[in-house]
């Protein structure tokens, strides 16, 4: 965590009082974005990803540009989020680019992911991850299992006023770092900036949405999955679950582990 320097003694208790009145109010604020978030219907922004890391000799250097778009019909959620990438890797006088394109889509049913990287595709089918889905108390309770939430005083992100929360792991990694911090739109509930702190509290990821409109109309066909032409998609719904009964049939021994390959998607369901 942060070392904060304690110029004098007043100014280290008006900052405990105020840690304090905040923390008294963190479900409260949750709550509030929840109840901001559910209130939306549609959202598009721009995704902006950057990249630092420092291990030993080896510095690792990335950008990244996308788009998100998001929908909600009646219960069922829809997304798709592009983004390409590009990340160099140094050590010494050696350097290693490397280029990747990231496409996930939500059609309402399941989850697509395809990702391309140095020339080769692939691709996999899944069932809906809520916090993927950009639910916010879904996030909490997933990051709750492993972190600790805080909440530091509002800030304002590209003109617009934000819920911070701060998210320290439970168990502390002896190298340092693993702290979040998640900016949370007041009117609307999303997250508009992410930072990922590694050691030394150094900025090690850092992703920032802008341009982001709300209660727009988005074509529903933007959220049906086609799977890319050659590439195979690997059905993640079908693997049994730890200590579930086995299957009725073995499975073929030419499928690979980890899901059952499929030539094509599934037809995805029409937003309503």
């Amino acid at each position: 965590m942060s070392r904060f320097t304690r110029l004098v003694a007043l100014a280290t208790l008006g900052i405990g009082c105020a840690t304090a009145v905040l923390a008294d109010d963190l479900e409260a604020v949750q709550k509030k974005i929840k109840a901001a978030w559910e209130k939306q219907k549609s959202m598009t922004a721009k995704v902006t990803l950057a990249t630092h890391m420092e291990m030993g000799t080896m510095i690792i250097d990335g950008s990244g540009e996308g788009t998100i778009e998001f929908m909600r019909q009646a219960d069922k959620v829809y997304s798709r989020n592009e983004i390409k990438s590009t990340t160099t890797q140094k050590m010494g006088d050696k350097d290693q680019k490397m280029e990747q394109s990231m496409l996930n889509i939500i059609d309402g049913e399941y989850m697509y992911s395809v990702t391309e990287m140095m020339g080769q595709k692939s691709a996999n089918k899944a069932k809906i991850d809520p916090k993927m889905a950009g639910e916010p108390q879904a996030m909490f309770e997933e990051l709750g299992k492993d972190y600790d939430f805080k909440l530091l005083p509002d800030e304002e992100v590209n003109g617009a006023k934000t819920f911070v929360l701060e998210a320290n792991p439970k168990q502390k990694n002896p190298m340092g770092g693993g702290r979040m911090v998640l900016n949370f739109l007041q009117d609307s509930g999303f997250v508009v900036k992410l930072a990922i702190f590694g050691e030394a509290e150094k900025p090690m990821t850092t992703i920032t949405y802008s341009d982001l409109k709300v209660d727009v109309k988005i074509d529903p066909d933007h959220f049906k999955f086609k799977a890319p032409e050659g590439v195979e998609v690997v059905d993640q719904t079908k693997v049994a679950a730890p200590g579930s009964a086995p299957a009725s049939a073995p499975a073929k021994p030419d499928k690979p582990e980890g899901g059952e390959k499929v030539e094509k998607a599934d037809k995805p369901a029409k937003p309503e």
